[in-house]
């Protein structure tokens, strides 16, 4: 890897061509470790995962552009601050929609890091897979 590390981080479920623009975007940015949100995750929105997990993080291993893979733990989806303290990424990529919604403990956990936060414009333009199952 890299020695800057960018962190990636969603449910990815299932993965589309709005997740490869979006992993693309982050790889310009340094090597990207990409923490796949638990199953949990999928269905507090409302939604039976597509595919589980480990299906999700062997995909997501599977692509070029992706470095490593993380496979997050809480249900909840409350570790991502503990996995950016874990890593200490140099940035973390989320999409625009996730601008001034990030959880305070993701935020704090950035912000004593000095990890970056950069935000994915063209997510704004793509639905996402919630959208896209509903129909």
């Amino acid at each position: 890897m890299k020695s800057r590390i960018v962190l990636a981080d969603g449910c990815f479920d299932p993965l589309h061509s709005g997740h490869l623009r979006y992993l693309t975007f982050a790889a310009q940015h340094g090597s990207v470790l990409v923490r796949v949100a638990p199953d949990g995750v999928i269905r507090a929105k409302g939604r039976q995962p597509f595919f589980r997990q480990a299906e999700r993080v062997q995909h997501l291993a599977a692509l070029r552009m992706v470095d490593a893979v993380v496979a997050g733990e809480d249900d909840d989806g409350d570790d991502l601050s503990a996995v950016i303290r874990h890593y200490r990424p140099s940035a973390l990529v989320k999409g625009a929609e996730w601008e001034g919604h990030l959880p305070a403990d993701v935020v704090q956990a950035c912000e004593d890091l000095k990890t970056e936060l950069i935000f994915y414009r063209g997510s704004l333009t793509e639905r996402h897979s919630t959208e896209r199952l509903a129909g």
